[in-house]
This record gives C-alpha cells, structure tokens and sequence, in this order.
C-alpha cells in the first residue's frame, strides 16, 4: 500500500477515473483540483515518489478514460510538464482547471443568446456546458425536453439538476424523441470528446440529429476547446466509442453549428486545433 492511498485528493482522482460523475468539463475541473492538490502533499510527505507516482497518476488516468477528453487531456498536459518539475505541474493543472471554467462560461452565454426566447430546447446526455446554458436562459421562458438517456440515465439526472434551479423540465423515453422534435425549436448538446470529423457523444445521439435535420430543426454543440483530442489520442477515443454500449461517433458535419470559446468552428477549424496540441510520449503509442 503506497502512502498517499488515503489521500483525499488521490481517492477522488480514482474515483473520478473508475466512474466519472458529471458533465466532462465539470469532472475535468475537479480532477485538475484534486491532481494539483495531490502533487502538494506528494513533494510534502512524500517526495522521493515524485515523479513516478503522478507519471502512473496520469497514464492510469488518460488510458482508463480515453473517451473522456478533459481527463486526457488534463494527463498529457502533466506528462508534458513533470520533468520540468511539481511546481511547474500544479501551476499548469491550476490553469487547466481554470481554463475549462472560462470555457464553460463563455460558451454558456453564447449558447443562451441562441436559444430562442420562449423557445423549447431538447436535449440528450448531461453536458455541465448545456446545463450552464439552461439555467442562463431560463429567464426568458426558455423550456427543456430531456430524454432520459438510458441506460446510464444522465438525461433524468441533468433533469433533476435544471429542476432545482428553476427551470421548467419534462423527462421524456429516449425513444420519444422523435416525435418531441415536431415541437423543438432546437438541440442543445455537449460532448465527451472531440476529433476532426467526429464528436464522442452518448448513444442515440446521431438518431436524434438525423430526425432533426430532416424536420428543419437546427442543432448546436456547444464543447469546450479544450475537448479536441490530437490524432493519436482521438483514435483511441474513437476506438473506446465504438466498442461502447453508451457511447457513440457523431458526424460533425450532422450539426449545425459547433460552438467553442474561440467562436463557431468547422470541422477545418477544430483539426487544426487539435494538431496544435503535442503529445507525450507515453500516451503517443
């Protein structure tokens, strides 16, 4: 048993990682908290662990989630990073966790200002970004359809989470959808992971996108830049994704607007954005 096993902040990365609870910008930010606090305690009770410790920290964390971009992403970064040693990790794991607030935040009110006023949103998955987005535009009558997503149920759970903040919300069978859509103005959708044709999404996504496009109805994802994975990494997404039973590759050129941070993106835009972003070596292969 190592000595950092009972750490707090080492048993919430491993919960994390064996079961993400939340939106992925939302799990992302709690694990750059906790893996900052944990290279802490590290180089104070146990410094000659570093880095070994957090090298397998982040491995464990990337190759365990690999679907799951913020915790891929979060890893690579510490991997790049930890030789140039536990200070320079926790300052870029603060900023990470910082950056991925500013990117929800930003995003959110994009989105708001895009939903209709009045408008009924219908909704798939529990992104912590839609959910921001919600709440924001509840104010101007804003009403929300949520499927249920079985089987993991995360739609009943974004559901509850909207209810208690005073948006109006019906719960609806993942198989409904489509006949909710005559009544949608728009879809509203977040995203696991991004790659340059494709976005990780929870299953049943791309049904719901066909039904709208057919009935003219627009759709917007709204994710994070944050969540475009380079080439090796999004391939090893994709592969997790397809093997899935609750995930599953939606074509980015099904939605109608994919809107980050830096704006409104094409599938162009976001392939060079992820091939900006090094890889380290021992997530590379």
């Amino acid at each position: 048993m190592s000595a950092w096993d009972d750490w707090p902040s080492y048993r919430r990365l491993v919960s994390l990682v064996r079961a993400p609870d939340g939106g992925a910008a939302e799990v992302g930010s709690v694990a750059a908290a906790s893996l900052a606090e944990f290279v802490e305690h590290l180089v104070r009770y146990d410094a000659a662990a570093y880095p070994a410790a957090i090298v397998e920290t982040a491995v464990q964390m990337a190759r365990s989630r690999a679907a799951f971009a913020p915790l891929v992403l979060l890893a690579n970064t510490v991997l790049l990073n930890v030789d140039r040693g536990p200070d320079v990790v926790v300052a870029e794991a603060r900023a990470f966790e910082k950056r991925l607030a500013a990117s929800v935040e930003i995003v959110s009110s994009v989105g708001a200002a895009l939903i209709p006023e009045g408008g009924i949103v219908l909704t798939h998955g529990a992104s912590s970004t839609v959910r921001t987005t919600l709440v924001l535009a509840a104010s101007r009558g804003v009403r929300v359809v949520c499927t249920a997503a079985t089987p993991g149920g995360e739609g009943q759970r974004l559901a509850a989470d909207l209810m208690s903040a005073g948006v109006a919300v019906e719960v609806i069978p993942d198989d409904a959808a489509p006949d909710a859509l005559f009544a949608t103005d728009l879809v509203l959708l977040g995203a696991n992971a991004l790659g340059p044709e494709s976005a990780i999404n929870v299953a049943g996504t791309g049904v719901i996108l066909e039904e709208a496009r057919d009935l003219g109805v627009k759709s917007l994802l709204l994710v994070s830049a944050d969540k475009a994975l380079p080439g090796p990494l999004f391939a090893r997404a994709a592969e997790v994704a397809l093997g899935s039973p609750t995930l599953e590759l939606v074509a980015l050129t099904g939605l109608d607007s994919i809107v980050t941070e830096q704006g409104v993106l094409d599938a162009s835009a976001l392939r060079r954005l992820a091939e900006d972003k090094p890889v380290a070596p021992e997530l590379a292969t």
